[in-house]
């Protein structure tokens, strides 16, 4: 495994191209994550993202987070479960709406 200087930000294996050290001194990190099974979109101050995939999404239910050097304070977190995009799509391929009567 490899280590990442604490002035960045990793997810699973990939590094976020934010350096911590670009950031105003009284600037608070804010962290925008969106999971969706196994990819992971990470969003830091609006600034930068990065996706990683995290292909054993299922062995794992939960989601991890941890600093190095300096103690973290969250200020608030919020989680939010999402309906699929494609709800509509699925129903419509059921019923066949689309398909003229013929009879």
């Amino acid at each position: 495994m490899r280590y990442w200087p604490p002035s960045g930000i990793v997810c699973s294996k990939t590094k976020a191209p934010i350096s911590l050290a670009d950031l105003a001194a009284d600037e608070d990190v804010e962290l925008r994550i969106f999971i969706d099974k196994y990819l992971v979109e990470l969003f830091v101050n609006g600034r930068q993202g990065l996706l990683a995939a995290y292909p054993e999404y299922r062995a794992h239910s939960g989601v991890d987070a941890f600093t190095v050097g300096e103690p973290t304070l969250l200020k608030k977190v919020e989680i939010w479960k999402l309906r699929p995009a494609n709800d509509g799509f699925c129903e419509a391929q059921k019923s066949r709406i689309w398909e003229p009567k013929t009879k």
